[in-house]
């Protein structure tokens, strides 16, 4: 019988340890069996209730929530306004694309360790007209984490045996360079509602309409090409190019309240006041004319700060 002593670790403990050690999605992907997340029982259809007679509703925000939370106060009765529901000149919403390339080195590096380095590599930010599109952006250099990664096997592979095995225990010897850069706003690239399709409840759906410029293909392609380069310089003993295809997901949504000084091409100005309703500001991602060309959280944190400032000013001058 085993008599040494046995350590008590409570469960938020031991999921700090797995989000320390693998990272945030190992540790949500060990909540559920720990009884910490649960699929939703909802089985719908939404029903709002309260007296909506005289009320009107301002919905912020013309994503797939802010659309279906117009569409079901406006069914329940409510004056529902969606203030970008104008068309503005300059594209609705796009995200961040992307190129870049992992690769396999000889000894170990742990990537998956510490922090993540974003934004490393800059030297193609700029845009320059001799690679004959317009677009540039920056590398980060990070791990995806053991689960996403795992599930990502490069083409030719094995997915089941030793040889899977012998891949999945190679993981710390892995680097991921990822390619963030330009995502050309577009007025055509839009959210709204579908004119035919409808869910189980019969409420219409949601239509995503989105497509890449063809510079921001082109530029994928470069930051792929550049990856490559960089991996193969670095010593690499296999390197996995990135396939550049047209994006059908996002992760950084962006766009459709752009800021600008014409009301009849922008939804707020440079304070972040809307022009329709002054003293309504908006304060995240959706302001943002372009891309920015890399990860735009640390942008919209600054803008949110400096909207403070204005709000608190006007607040202190009664202007609202």
């Amino acid at each position: 019988m085993d008599d040494a002593p046995r350590m008590a670790i409570s469960k938020r403990d031991l999921l700090g340890m797995i989000g320390t050690a693998a990272g945030a999605s190992a540790m949500f992907m060990a909540m559920a069996p720990l009884g910490q997340a649960q699929a939703s029982t909802f089985t719908g259809p939404v029903r709002l209730g309260g007296d909506a007679r005289g009320t009107k509703v301002l919905v912020l925000g013309g994503g797939v929530a802010g659309m279906v939370s117009a569409l079901e106060l406006s069914r329940a009765g409510y004056l529902v306004e969606v203030l970008e529901y104008n068309d503005r000149v300059g594209g609705r919403a796009w995200t961040i694309k992307g190129g870049g390339a992992q690769a396999r080195f000889e000894h170990p590096l742990n990537e998956y360790k510490g922090a993540n380095v974003t934004m490393m590599l800059q030297d193609f930010y700029d845009s320059d007209p001799a690679r004959g599109f317009y677009g540039g952006g920056g590398f980060t250099a990070r791990s995806g984490g053991p689960l996403t990664w795992g599930q990502n096997v490069p083409h030719g592979t094995p997915t089941w045996g030793r040889e899977f095995k012998d891949y999945l225990s190679s993981y710390t010897h892995w680097m991921n360079l990822a390619g963030h850069g330009t995502s050309l706003a577009q007025p055509t690239n839009r959210i709204d509602i579908d004119p035919e399709l409808k869910d189980d409840w019969g409420v219409p759906a949601m239509r995503v309409t989105y497509k890449d410029h063809p510079d921001d293909m082109a530029h994928a392609a470069f930051m792929v090409e550049r990856a490559v380069e960089i991996m193969d310089a670095a010593g690499a003993l296999q390197i996995v190019p990135s396939e550049v295809e047209l994006a059908n997901g996002g992760v950084h949504l962006l766009g459709t309240c752009r800021m600008g000084d014409d009301p009849a091409t922008s939804v707020i100005d440079k304070y972040h006041r809307t022009h329709d309703v002054r003293n309504l500001f908006l304060c995240d991602g959706s302001s943002m004319a372009t891309s920015g060309r890399g990860q735009p959280t640390h942008t919209i944190e600054a803008l949110a700060f400096r909207a403070g400032e204005h709000i608190a000013r006007f607040a202190r001058t009664g202007e609202i």
